[in-house]
């Protein structure tokens, strides 16, 4: 996981550059004074404000030299802050994902900073793979929801940054799990309903729809400084916050989970959850998502500024183990969490190019 680089970031500019007010500096200062932004969100925009005006003048003027640097944490900072500042969409309503990973190398100075030529010349680049990932899917209506940066190793000479961007298929008209129908799922697999014929989809499925639903929020806004969660039923954690030490962990309500081929009671109707307690996993889902590993998990490494989910990335069920031996059965999920930073009134997001 990545530290949050912001106060970093703010410390380590050194301006040796005179950069004009851009338009959305001008934009950003008409909504502060209007208090329309909290002082927080008019912090975070300017520096990239500032940053993207420094960015734009090295590209009009590729043979003018500059002194200027950052650290190397305020590189990664400022390049995840501005692609997700410049062309994400985490407000719209994804109903799956496509998720691409590259890599950055971005080379450091003798002293250990980063040159803004070279933070400029890094940036275009992951814009670029970026770019090509996006226009390759194949999704009628999409956007680029969240782009997350994490350092991979460094060294004296160079910093090597993985770089991910998940790309989201929009459902303008969100389906809805009506939890008073009875809607009994099979766990997984892709099974449909346990006791009517058809229905597409499972259990995992559904709950992750909702749940998505519930993420999806109004409002002209970005997220910076974003981190990876996985969990999985059975896990040691998610036991602990149920108060289960049992092995058989199958009415673990965070995720579901359950062992095949052990002396602990099995049968395939354990597989399928009923309505009422498809209702139950969704509570207890809400409360790990927006609960549990906000308030417990995350502030252990991100605790100055308060993390919201992002996007749920990935629920699904997940099978291993010997079918004639033993099988465990268990939904597992991938989340994002970041600090979200609204934005002055005219100053979108564009898709990317």
């Amino acid at each position: 996981m990545k530290k949050i680089y912001f106060l970093a970031a703010f410390a380590a500019i050194v301006v040796t550059v005179f950069y004009a007010c851009s338009k959305n500096e001008s934009q950003l200062n008409q909504s502060s004074d209007n208090s329309r932004l909290s002082s927080r969100d008019i912090e975070v925009n300017r520096l990239i404000n500032r940053m993207q005006d420094k960015m734009a003048y090295i590209r009009k003027n590729p043979a003018a030299k500059t002194d200027e640097t950052v650290s190397a944490d305020s590189a990664l900072w400022y390049m995840e802050a501005t692609i997700n500042y410049e062309h994400g969409f985490p407000n719209k309503y994804y109903e799956e994902f496509q998720i691409d990973t590259t890599s950055v190398i971005v080379n450091k100075n003798s002293n250990g900073t980063v040159n803004l030529t070279e933070l400029t010349q890094k940036y275009d680049e992951m814009k670029a793979g970026i770019s090509t990932a996006y226009h390759s899917v194949a999704y009628a209506d999409k956007g680029l929801a969240v782009v997350d940066l994490e350092k991979v190793s460094e060294d004296d000479s160079k910093i090597v940054i993985s770089v991910k961007s998940s790309t989201g298929k929009v459902n303008p008209v969100p389906d809805t799990l009506n939890t008073n129908a009875p809607e009994d799922w099979w766990y997984g697999e892709e099974m449909g309903r346990c006791d009517i014929a058809g229905g597409l989809g499972d259990a995992a499925d559904k709950l992750w729809n909702k749940l998505n639903i519930r993420i999806q929020s109004e409002g002209n806004f970005y997220y910076i400084d974003e981190v990876d969660v996985y969990f999985k039923g059975g896990d040691t954690l998610i036991k602990a916050i149920n108060n289960n030490t049992e092995p058989d962990n199958h009415l673990d309500y965070y995720l579901y989970y359950l062992i095949k081929g052990t002396d602990i009671p099995y049968s395939e109707d354990m597989k399928c959850i009923p309505d009422a307690d498809m209702d139950t996993y969704y509570n207890y889902l809400e409360y790990l998502v927006y609960d549990y590993i906000p308030l417990t998990y995350i502030p252990d490494d991100y605790g100055y500024y308060h993390h919201q989910v992002v996007e749920c990335t990935l629920l699904n069920d997940k099978k291993i183990g010997d079918p004639q031996a033993v099988e465990k059965y268990f939904h597992q999920m991938w989340l994002i969490y970041g600090e979200k930073v609204s934005k002055a009134p005219g100053m979108e997001s564009t898709e990317i190019q």
